[in-house]
C-alpha cells in the first residue's frame, strides 16, 4: 500500500485508498458468511456476536493523521481537490471563498490541493485561513462518514443481524473536534468510545505491564469528577456504550469505579460499559508476566479487571443497574448543533473533556476563554445530549442547573434527587429507594445517614452498597445485600512518594519498589450500618462466591437493625431468619462468643472499646486445647463435638471466660 508496509501502522488509510477499503470488504465478507463448523451457522446469524466495530482506535481527527506517509498524503490531497471542484465548481472560487488563502502544497495543475496539519483545527483561527480549515474538516467529515456507511451498508447487503459501530477513538481536540467525529460515527447504530480513568502511570513498557522503578499518580476519581469516563454527549437517538474502560493498576482506589459508573449510567440513561480486560473468571491467581524478570521481580499486568476492586465490586452494583434502582434524570443540556458550526469548529454548548480545574471555585467565562458555556461536570448532574444537523433555537441547558452545581462548596446534585457528588472532600452518596451507598473518604466524619439507612465509618476509603435483593424499598426489603470495598494491593507491594513528571509539570505520586506477589490484601472493613427495617432480623457473611458462611452480629433496636460488619466482610446478606446471635444498641461495647451451642464452629468477635489480644480454649477437664498470643477483631475456630471453656486475656488480665458446646 504505497510507503505502508512491514511494521508500518496504516492510521487513516482505509479512509482514502480503495484498494485497502476493497480488500477489508472482502475480508469481512469471509469472516461472517462462512459457516463456522462448530456452530453450523455463520456469525452473521450467531447471536452471541452482539455488535461489530468496523474500526478500532482510529480516525482523521486525531493526532495520527499529522504523520501520514507520502503516498496517503498524495491520495488525500487528490481526493481534496476533487471535493473542491464538486463544491465550487473551479480552485479560483475556493480561493476566493478563502479570501487567498494557498499553501505550499497546493498545485491545482496537479489535481492535488494542501491540507493542513490537524494542530491548526484545534487552535481559533480567523478570516482566509479560518475559510479553508472549515472546508477541510467538512471534507474529513464527509470522508470519514461515507467511509462507514459503505461498510455498514455491506454489512447488511451480507445479510449481518448484528448492531454495528463504526468506531471508538478520540480526537485532538475533545471541544473543537469531538462532535465532528461524532457525526461520522451516527451512520450507523451504536455510537461507542474508549476511555479509561489513567493512574498516571509511567515508565518504560508502561502501556502494557508495571515494573517496579515506575511511578505513578493514582488518583481518585472522586476528586476529579470532570473525568469520570460516562461523563458523554449523548446523541439522541442512538445507543452510547463505553466499549473500553476501567480503573487501571496500579489504581488502588479501584473499588469506586463500578459503584460510580453504575450509578452515573443510570443517571443519564447511558447504555453499556465494556470492562477492559478480565483475565479470568475470578480474581487472577497469576496477573504477572512470569517469563520476564525485573530485579528479581515478574512485572504485573496492568490491564485486568479480575481485581478485588473491580470485578469483585459487580455484584451490587450490577443488581442496580441492570435492574433501575436508580432513576433516569431528565436532560440538564439538550444541545443542538448545525453540521456548519461542527465544521467551523465553533465551540458547543458543553464539551466532554476541556479547561476545567476541580480545584477552581467557579466556572465563568473570561474574555477569550474557550471555555464552554456549561462546565462539563454537569455530566454528572443529569442526561447531556446532542442532535446533530439540528436547530440551534431548540438548544435547552435546564434552568436548575445553577443550583445542582455548587462550585463554592464543590458538590454537585443529581436531578433524580437520589445522588450528590462532593469533590471537594473525595465522596460520593446514593440515596434511591432499593439503593443506598457510600464512595470514598469519609475524613473527620465517620457517620452518614441516608434515608432508613446510617453508615458508620473509620475507614480512611471504603466503598459501601446497600442493595435490596427482591424489588423492594430498603425500609421494607426481606433480603438486602451489604457489599464492601476497600483497597488492595498485591502482598508485598511497596511504593515511596514521589514527583511524577506530568506533561513537564511535577505532581505528587509514587514510585513502585516492589510490585508484590498474589494473594491479593486488603484493607479491614470498619464500619457498621445500620437499617431501619421491621423485617431483617439476622445476618450472615458470604464468600467472594457468595456461598453463606457465620452469622454475624446484629445489634436490634426497635426496627432499626445495626449490623456490625466484619473485618474481612466484602459480602453481607441481612434478612428475615431469626437470629441465633442478638444484642442491643447500648451493649456494643463488649466481646462475643458466638453461637452458643454451635454446630462446629464459634466466632469470637469484639465490638466498640472492648479487646483482647490472646485467648485459651481449654477442655472441661482443664486441659488445654488451643492458645494464641494474637488477638483480633474476628476470631474463627473450628472445633470438635464438645464442652470447651473459652478464656480472653487484654495484656494477661482475662477479660472473658465462657463454656461452650459444639453439637
Amino acid at each position: 500500500l504505497g510507503d505502508y508496509r512491514g511494521d508500518i501502522k496504516p492510521w487513516e488509510v482505509m479512509f482514502f485508498d480503495e484498494k485497502l477499503k476493497n480488500a477489508y470488504k472482502k475480508w469481512v465478507e469471509y469472516l461472517i458468511t462462512e459457516t463456522n463448523t462448530y456452530t453450523g451457522i455463520p456469525l452473521k446469524d450467531d447471536s452471541a456476536v452482539g455488535l461489530i466495530m468496523i474500526k478500532n482506535e482510529d480516525g482523521v481527527f486525531f493526532w495520527t493523521i499529522q504523520d501520514v506517509k507520502p503516498s496517503l498524503m498524495a491520495m488525500m490531497e487528490q481526493q481534496y481537490y476533487n471535493w473542491l471542484i464538486q463544491k465550487y465548481t473551479t480552485i479560483a472560487d475556493a480561493y476566493t471563498a478563502w479570501e487567498n488563502m494557498t499553501m505550499p502544497a497546493d498545485n491545482p495543475a496537479g489535481g492535488r490541493m494542501g491540507l493542513y496539519i490537524i494542530w491548526e483545527a484545534t487552535q481559533p483561527q480567523t478570516g482566509g485561513k479560518d475559510s479553508r480549515l472549515t472546508d477541510q474538516i467538512q471534507f474529513y467529515t464527509e470522508t470519514q462518514r461515507n467511509f462507514y456507511q459503505e461498510i455498514y451498508d455491506h454489512y447488511k447487503a451480507l445479510g449481518c443481524k448484528q448492531l454495528i459501530n463504526s468506531n471508538n477513538w478520540r480526537t485532538a481536540s475533545p471541544t473543537r473536534l469531538f462532535d465532528a467525529e461524532r457525526v461520522t460515527n451516527d451512520a450507523c447504530d451504536v455510537i461507542a468510545t474508549n476511555r479509561y480513568y489513567d493512574p498516571g502511570h509511567i515508565g518504560e513498557n508502561s502501556g502494557w505491564r508495571i515494573e517496579p522503578g515506575h511511578k505513578y499518580i493514582g488518583n481518585s476519581v472522586l476528586k476529579f469528577p470532570d473525568q469520570l469516563p460516562t461523563n458523554v454527549k449523548q446523541v439522541v437517538g442512538k445507543p452510547f456504550i463505553i466499549s473500553e474502560s476501567a480503573w487501571n493498576l496500579p489504581h488502588k482506589y479501584q473499588a469506586e469505579g463500578p459503584f460510580l459508573i453504575a450509578s452515573y449510567m443510570s443517571l443519564t440513561g447511558f447504555d453499556g460499559y465494556y470492562w477492559f480486560s478480565p483475565s479470568s473468571w475470578t480474581y487472577d491467581a497469576l496477573p504477572y508476566w512470569d517469563f520476564a524478570n525485573v530485579n528479581g521481580q515478574m512485572p504485573m499486568f496492568r490491564w485486568t479487571v479480575s481485581t478485588p476492586g473491580q470485578i469483585g465490586m459487580f455484584p451490587a452494583n450490577a443488581l442496580m443497574f441492570r435492574l433501575g434502582m436508580i432513576s433516569q434524570g431528565e436532560p440538564v443540556v439538550h444541545e443542538e448543533r448545525t453540521l456548519q458550526s461542527i465544521f467551523e469548529r465553533e465551540i458547543p454548548v458543553i464539551s466532554e473533556e476541556n479547561s476545567f480545574d476541580p480545584n477552581r471555585d467557579d466556572y465563568k467565562q473570561q474574555p477569550g476563554s474557550e471555555d464552554t458555556e456549561v462546565a462539563p461536570i454537569a455530566h454528572l448532574a443529569g442526561r447531556v445530549e446532542v442532535v446533530y444537523d439540528g436547530d440551534p433555537a431548540k438548544t435547552v441547558i435546564a434552568p436548575e442547573l445553577e443550583n445542582l452545581l455548587d462550585f463554592t462548596n464543590k458538590k454537585i446534585t443529581a436531578n433524580n434527587g437520589e445522588l450528590v457528588w462532593e469533590y471537594k472532600n473525595g465522596r460520593c452518596l446514593l440515596d434511591a429507594q432499593m439503593a443506598k451507598g457510600f464512595c470514598g473518604f469519609p475524613g473527620s466524619v465517620s457517620t452518614y445517614n441516608l434515608t432508613d439507612v446510617t453508615i458508620k465509618t473509620t475507614n480512611e476509603y471504603v466503598v459501601v452498597n446497600v442493595v435490596a435483593m427482591d424489588n423492594k424499598p430498603i425500609s421494607q426489603s426481606e433480603k438486602i445485600l451489604i457489599q464492601v470495598g476497600t483497597e488492595y494491593r498485591p502482598t508485598n507491594w511497596s511504593e515511596v512518594p514521589e514527583k511524577v513528571d506530568l506533561g513537564g509539570t511535577q505532581v505528587d505520586g509514587f514510585e513502585i519498589k516492589n510490585v508484590g506477589i498474589m494473594p491479593w490484601q486488603a484493607k479491614n472493613s470498619k464500619l457498621s450500618v445500620v437499617i431501619n427495617n421491621p423485617n431483617i432480623q439476622s445476618a450472615r457473611i458470604l464468600n467472594m462466591n457468595g456461598y453463606e458462611g457465620r452469622e454475624i452480629l446484629v445489634n436490634i433496636d426497635g426496627t432499626k437493625k445495626e449490623i456490625m460488619v466484619p473485618a474481612n466482610g466484602m459480602y453481607i446478606i441481612a434478612d428475615t431468619r431469626p437470629a441465633k446471635v442478638l444484642g442491643l444498641m447500648d451493649e456494643i461495647d463488649e466481646i462475643l462468643i458466638y453461637p452458643n451451642p454451635s454446630e462446629g464452629r464459634i466466632n469470637i468477635t469484639s465490638h466498640g472499646k472492648a479487646s483482647f489480644n490472646s485467648y485459651e480454649v481449654l477442655g472441661v477437664n482443664g486441659k488445654l486445647v488451643y492458645q494464641s498470643k494474637i488477638g483480633n477483631e474476628e476470631i474463627e475456630l473450628n472445633l470438635k463435638p464438645g464442652a470447651y471453656v473459652v478464656k480472653l486475656y487484654s495484656d494477661g488480665d482475662m477479660v472473658k471466660v465462657e463454656k461452650v458446646i459444639m453439637n
